[in-house]
């Protein structure tokens, strides 16, 4: 029977990281008989996002959901997935997105996927990783600040937010669906990752049946793997009251990729450990809420009798994490960002004088070809018809 391996989140543990590590190695992939497809995305989703389809909310023309569209692209891609199948044994889907589809669809959604799996003799493999409570808070507030958020840290947490956090909840929901046995729960923490290597990618390939060896290619780390964060995550808090700075279609916006490369540069000014948004008393405030549900993910899903389920020690120190920052340090930032704009635009002006030089050569080179195919075209063939006449004596 084929297997399918669905990977779904949850949200801030490293998915774009695994996702695109997959998409690096596809064909090592399909060497060993697992297919990481790239045709399962409709919209202006990243095509690694290969399961988004799953959840993918359609509109008709009237802004009402379309709900015969969503299943005309659902039946479309499950064929497609079974016709894959048919040369692969091992299928890997990935989306963040399905965690969070909420209290309405959940059950309605699981419970037409057994139905897809079944009816087509697919078994499936769920993976998950959790991240302990509080640290998922901070980073995704940190998440949405990069992309349109304006409340600061403290507002954010006091405020409205569907998050579902309940772990145990949301696993036993799944689980009364589509069985226990096939739900693997893994942690977003160093030293709980396994696999040959001990990090996330190794720890995942574990989760598939594949040893993550020197036949797979690690990505490169970049810039755009930072997380912003410090005075240069609240400038950007702060100028998302502004829509033009904003990320959009979720992509992220020029003054994020600007920001992202200031911190980068000033690494030896910034504290690149975690940021650290709550005391120990706020964080141990938050854990003890979810003590309960932990506990029971820990005994019934990983079969530890102490019922831990998060291991990392908790720093008995307050909030480490400067969140009130002066005029001056936003002076600063803002000095910065407009040299960085300079030095940008310096750089093009420099490429479009290089560009120009090139495309008046190519003019030249142009007029000068066209001279020699007109004369080829003209001159040549009646001297080449008189030439011949000659020889052959023609009148």
């Amino acid at each position: 029977m084929p297997t399918l391996y669905l990977h779904i989140g949850m949200p801030k543990t490293g998915t774009s990281y695994i996702q695109n590590t997959l998409k690096l190695n596809r064909q090592v992939l399909k060497d060993k008989g697992y297919i990481y497809p790239l045709n399962l995305n409709s919209g202006n989703y990243s095509a690694t996002r290969n399961a988004h389809f799953l959840v993918q909310k359609l509109m008709d023309k009237s802004g009402k959901r379309d709900l015969n569209k969503e299943n005309e692209i659902w039946n479309l891609y499950f064929d497609k997935i079974s016709s894959m199948f048919k040369t692969y044994d091992k299928m890997i889907l990935s989306e963040e997105g399905i965690w969070n589809i909420g209290e309405k669809r959940d059950k309605k959604f699981w419970e037409k996927l057994k139905k897809e799996l079944n009816a087509r003799n697919i078994d499936c493999k769920i993976i998950v990783y959790l991240r302990r409570q509080d640290l998922f808070i901070q980073s995704h507030w940190a998440q949405k600040v990069r992309e349109y958020e304006t409340r600061s840290f403290k507002e954010y947490i006091n405020g409205k937010n569907i998050l579902r956090l309940e772990y145990y909840s949301r696993l036993k929901a799944i689980a009364d669906i589509m069985g226990k046995e096939s739900i693997d729960v893994r942690l977003y923490e160093k030293q709980q990752w396994g696999g040959t290597k001990n990090n996330l990618i190794s720890d995942f390939f574990d989760a598939i049946g594949l040893e993550f060896n020197d036949d797979f290619q690690e990505l490169a780390k970049t810039t755009s793997n930072i997380s912003l964060g410090g005075v240069y995550l609240d400038y950007k808090r702060y100028m998302n009251r502004y829509p033009e700075l904003r990320t959009a279609n979720g992509r992220k916006s020029n003054l994020h990729k600007i920001l992202t490369k200031l911190m980068y540069e000033n690494a030896s000014d910034f504290s690149f450990s975690k940021n650290n948004l709550l005391t120990y008393n706020d964080t141990m405030e938050i854990l003890d809420k979810y003590k309960d549900e932990n506990e029971l993910v820990a005994r019934e899903f990983l079969n530890r009798a102490d019922g831990v389920l998060f291991k990392d020690e908790i720093p008995k120190d307050d909030a480490s994490q400067k969140t009130d920052y002066t005029v001056d340090d936003y002076f600063n930032v803002s000095c910065d960002v407009v040299c960085m704009l300079s030095k940008d635009i310096d750089a093009l002006e420099s490429k479009m004088k290089e560009q120009k030089c090139e495309i008046e050569n190519l003019n030249k080179t142009i007029k000068s070809q066209q001279s020699t195919i007109d004369w080829a075209t003209t001159s040549f063939p009646k001297k080449v018809v008189r030439k011949l006449k000659r020889i052959f004596k023609i009148k």
